[in-house]
Parts: C-alpha cells; sequence; structure tokens
C-alpha cells in the first residue's frame, strides 16, 4: 500500500468535500477519505474545532479573492454593492459550504475577518458616521445570510420576482435609508 502524502491543503480539501456532500466532519470520516489512519491529522490539526476554523479561514480567503476580482475598479457605495451581489452569488454556488462558514464562531470577536475587513474598506469611504457604518455592515451581513440561508434552503421559489432583483431591490432599499440616517443629526448612543 502506498503511503499517503498529507498535507493542510489536501485535508481542508477534504473535509470540503464532506461538508458539500452533507457527511460528518470527523477524523474517521475523513481519513477514511484520505486513505489514512485518524491519527495521522492530529499532526496537522490538534482536534476537529481547529480544523473547522482553517476550512473557514480557507474559504473565505478564496471567496475575498473572487469578490475583489468582481469588486475591480469599483469604489464607495457601488464596491459595497458589489461585494453583497457577488457574496450572494458565490456562496449560493456551494450552499452546505456556505451554511458551514456563516454558522461557524468567530474565534477572536476584537479582530475583523477578512470579508469584514474589506466590506469595511469601502463602507469608510460610503458614509461619514461610524454608527451608520456600522449599521450598514450589520444589515448588509444579515442580507447576505438571509439569503444564502432563505435561498439557498429553496424557502423562496417565487416566480413573481427574479431572486437578482429582489437581492437589488433590498440592498439599494437598505442603502437609501442608511444615506438619510448619514446625512441627519449624528446618531445617539
Amino acid at each position: 500500500m502506498p503511503k499517503q502524502i498529507l498535507s493542510k491543503a489536501k485535508i481542508i480539501d477534504a473535509s470540503i468535500e464532506l461538508i458539500r456532500h452533507d457527511q460528518p466532519l470527523t477524523f474517521s470520516d475523513l481519513a477514511r477519505k484520505l486513505g489514512t489512519r485518524p491519527q495521522a491529522l492530529y499532526l496537522y490539526y490538534p482536534n476537529v474545532a481547529a480544523l473547522k476554523r482553517a476550512i473557514a479561514k480557507d474559504a473565505e480567503t478564496k471567496v475575498v479573492a473572487q469578490i475583489k476580482e468582481q469588486v475591480g475598479v469599483l469604489t464607495g457605495k457601488d464596491a459595497v454593492k458589489q461585494i453583497i451581489s457577488a457574496s450572494c452569488e458565490l456562496g449560493l454556488k456551494k450552499p452546505r459550504l456556505s451554511a458551514f462558514i456563516v454558522t461557524m464562531v468567530q474565534e477572536d470577536k476584537n479582530t475583523p475577518t477578512e470579508y469584514e475587513t474589506l466590506l469595511d474598506q469601502y463602507l469608510a469611504v460610503s458614509y461619514k458616521q461610524e454608527k451608520v457604518r456600522v449599521l450598514a455592515k450589520r444589515s448588509l451581513m444579515n442580507v447576505v445570510v438571509g439569503e444564502l440561508v432563505n435561498v439557498g434552503t429553496d424557502r423562496f421559489h417565487l416566480t413573481i420576482i427574479d431572486r437578482k432583483q429582489g437581492l437589488k431591490w433590498m440592498v439599494d432599499t437598505l442603502m437609501a435609508k442608511l444615506d438619510e440616517l448619514d446625512e441627519e443629526t449624528p446618531v445617539k448612543e
């Protein structure tokens, strides 16, 4: 039997395949998929929780790179809208992986994720008031998660309005309200 050569990348890729096929993510199942023993995985990750964090980080890095590509030279609010649209489109291509990522508890709550940093960068030039930027980030991320959960699980299969048109309407309406708030007297604490 040839020796199985493992790497963190191979382990993450195999883990993602298990997730995408709705199979349990355990070291036993993963080792079986990789053709190795569970003990070999401990050389790379101390436990399944550490592996899950690595999977989420890897997936986020790849998604952020794709989003940046789609944003291109856009700036300000146009870039924000593209980030939200691209997030939904990319997430809906892999609904189980998206669900896995959005349900991961952030380990360090004081350090923004790559995705949050990207969104913050464009919100900073789109809205003057910090509290409006915080509301924008929270609201827009809620829209993305809502799309991934509701559309990804086929809760909304209406023919009266196109999914992309519905998303555009939600984002445009939300951002118009945020524009109004940003022009008002600073939001009080």
